[in-house]
């Protein structure tokens, strides 16, 4: 009995051991500042009910100009919208497209493809893919435009980047004012073309101060001066053209989902932030004193790192359990 058990605490310790060894070449910087950069966001989140409350109480406001009044004190003033949904918009290079204007098909819209109901056969499938055909048919001109062959593949790396040595600083310091953040990428040969943005639900205060603060990033200039980072797009906020929680949600969905995806992408967003993180720091190229050409190289590696995480463990790790939370229900997927 003592002989197994013994037997037990040693293969424990060489587990434990073993652990430790992973987690410190994974985290070789200071696994406590790690986490708590993990952990930044998720501190400041909103609960369900206060974003259903204020969903409610949004749904009607009309957009109003910032410095709109009501003199005389009526009801109409006080009604006026105070916060809103705020972008901030990264132009990223992309060698070879034509940056031509289209007319704007949908902020998501990147590389579509057939939708495929999952778990059911295929004509109920076409069946239920019907009502969406036309829909998609200008967004699949734009990706069998995007193919040819002058044009590259867009800097996809550049969107870790942008998050990890930019954008999480601002959430870390100015996160808190944020009722509502998620990130968002796109990329379609038009004139938007490839674009990474900070999407936030604030004051307009709180926009005017993300605004300058990304001014004064140096690393911006940098990015711009060396040709990688086209353009910011700045917030413009003399009137709240978004005061309804569900005003940046798809309008063809239901309601009741336009009004809690937010609480969804931002969960999204937050766990792919962590992953960026968690995988930069790790890498033992990485440092705060960098070159533009050392971050592409260090973010392009990044990038791959978490490319190869996402199509590994996603199906599970992701889909699986959210599929698992809606009962194992059938739905259609498109890409």
């Amino acid at each position: 009995m003592v002989k197994k058990f013994s037997v037990v605490i040693v293969t424990l310790v060489f587990l434990l051991a073993l652990s430790g060894c992973a987690t410190s070449q994974k985290e070789a910087a200071d696994p406590a500042a790690m986490t708590q950069r993990a952990l930044v966001a998720v501190q400041s989140w909103p609960d369900s009910a206060g974003v259903m409350a204020k969903a409610e109480a949004t749904k009607d406001l009309e957009p109003q100009n910032v410095d709109d009044s009501s003199d005389d004190g009526s009801e109409a003033g006080s009604a006026l919208a105070t916060e809103g949904w705020w972008y901030l918009r990264f132009k990223i290079n992309w060698a070879g497209a034509d940056n031509e204007p289209v007319d704007e098909i949908e902020e998501s819209v990147c590389n579509c493809e057939d939708a495929v109901l999952v778990g059911v056969d295929e004509d109920l499938a076409s069946e239920k893919d019907a009502e969406e055909k036309e829909e998609t048919k200008a967004a699949k001109e734009i990706k069998k435009d995007s193919d040819r062959d002058d044009v590259e593949d867009p800097f996809w790396f550049m969107g870790s980047l942008i998050a990890d040595r930019i954008l999480a600083p601002v959430i870390r310091e100015q996160g808190e004012d944020f009722f509502l953040w998620r990130f968002h990428r796109r990329a379609a040969d038009d004139a938007t073309g490839h674009q990474f943005s900070l999407i936030f639900y604030s004051t307009p205060q709180t926009a005017d101060a993300v605004s300058e603060t990304i001014k004064a990033n140096e690393l911006v200039a940098q990015l711009i001066d060396e040709g990688v980072l086209v353009e910011v797009k700045y917030p413009d906020s003399a009137a709240i053209d978004r005061p309804a929680i569900a005003d940046t949600s798809d309008e063809r969905w239901a309601e009741e989902i336009q009004n809690a995806w937010p609480i969804f992408i931002m969960g999204a967003s937050e766990m792919w932030l962590m992953l960026t993180e968690t995988i930069a720091d790790a890498n033992p190229k990485s440092s705060d004193d960098m070159s533009v050409d050392e971050l592409v190289a260090l973010y392009t590696e990044v990038e791959e790192d978490i490319n190869d995480l996402w199509r590994e463990e996603g199906r599970h790790a992701y889909f699986h359990h959210l599929n698992a939370i809606f009962g194992y229900e059938y739905l259609l997927m498109r890409f």
